[in-house]
């Protein structure tokens, strides 16, 4: 019982309460830096959004505005249709009809001639807010999955209490990032979200194996059916994991240094797995 307590990687001490709320927050004050210094890189992605509304799949690797932009489409294909998504929506279609969004803003422009307006400004600047939402989710789901690891070196007599929340608040208000994304102009903390989500699901994947070795050594018993299913859960939450980490490698290709971990790790969990006396092990 105690075993199988300590292990549960499902339990969060994080309030729903306190992640909307910290969100509606920062989102006001991210909404405050709006009119602040924006890098090129803002230019840079107005010209994608312009790429991917107005020019067909085939061309957007290759178009560059007739050789005056050096604004071309550089990052993995998923990246480009997020790209496209933000452009290509009824929203963006109802701000345009409405005005409140102007054309010149989604236009293939030359570089000596793409100043936005302040109404593309905000456009821009609140699809980062917005996307901030994946930051918020993974910046959540990692200290939930830690928690089954902290409660089970406790329960055992080693380690300390940790405090979820405090890693929430650290990764949402890390003040480098806000600057980099609400400042400079960027999506990384939508890139870092999905890091983070595939990160929570691997680690779930572990404990999951982890509690019913624990709970079959305690207990003495062990039903194969039972260690089937375990198997079988810890597997999927380790392959959604990959899967949310291959997502991220198709959107951002610096995110490509992290591979070799994951693909050892996964080798090693899913190719080189043995079974003795009812327990799985990995060589």
């Amino acid at each position: 019982k105690l075993a199988m307590k300590a292990v549960n990687p499902f339990t969060s001490q994080i309030s729903p309460k306190l992640v909307c709320a910290t969100f509606l927050i920062l989102s006001s004050v991210k909404c405050l830096l709006i009119p602040t210094y924006r890098s090129t890189d803002f230019d840079v992605h107005r010209n994608w959004l312009a790429i991917t509304r107005h020019l067909p799949l085939s061309e957007w690797y290759f178009d560059d505005v007739g050789g005056t932009t050096v604004h071309t489409l550089d990052y993995p294909p998923l990246f480009a249709f997020f790209e496209w998504g933000l452009s290509n929506n009824f929203i963006t279609d109802l701000l345009l009809e409405k005005g409140w969004l102007d054309e010149r803003c989604l236009e293939l422009l030359p570089d000596n001639d793409n100043e936005p307006s302040d109404r593309c400004v905000r456009f821009q600047r609140a699809t980062v807010i917005l996307s901030d939402v994946l930051l918020f989710l993974g910046a959540y789901l990692a200290p939930v999955s830690l928690g089954g690891v902290y409660s089970a070196s406790i329960n055992n007599g080693c380690g300390r209490r940790s405090h979820p929340w405090v890693t929430f608040l650290l990764i949402v208000t890390n003040p480098g990032l806000i600057l980099l994304d609400h400042v400079h102009f960027q999506y990384n903390g939508m890139l870092l979200g999905v890091l983070l989500i595939s990160i929570s699901f691997i680690i779930w994947g572990t404990q999951l194996i982890s509690a019913k070795i624990t709970v079959n050594r305690t207990t003495d018993k062990s039903n194969p059916s039972d260690e089937a299913i375990e198997l079988r859960s810890s597997g999927l939450f380790e392959l959604l994991g990959a899967g949310a980490f291959a997502i991220l490698m198709a959107m951002k290709h610096l995110y490509l240094m992290l591979a070799p971990l994951y693909l050892f790790y996964l080798l090693r969990h899913h190719c080189f797995v043995a079974r003795r006396r009812g327990d799985y092990f990995n060589y």
